[in-house]
């Protein structure tokens, strides 16, 4: 894996560790129990709404 890139961005999402960071990867340490997708019908907060909005804030 090349050398970790510091993530430079201002809104860096909260209770999530960024490992790795460059134009095509991110790579993330995620809490337990924080759904990766959505499940059908539900509401909860989930790793992919959570880096979209990092991501679109950039």
């Amino acid at each position: 894996m090349p050398s970790k890139k510091k993530p430079c961005r201002k809104h860096l999402p909260r209770g999530l560790d960024i490992l790795y960071e460059d134009d095509a990867i991110l790579v993330v340490r995620k809490p337990a129990g924080l759904l990766t997708m959505a499940a059908p019908g539900s509401r909860d907060k989930t790793l992919y709404a959570v880096l979209t909005d990092y991501v679109r804030k950039g």
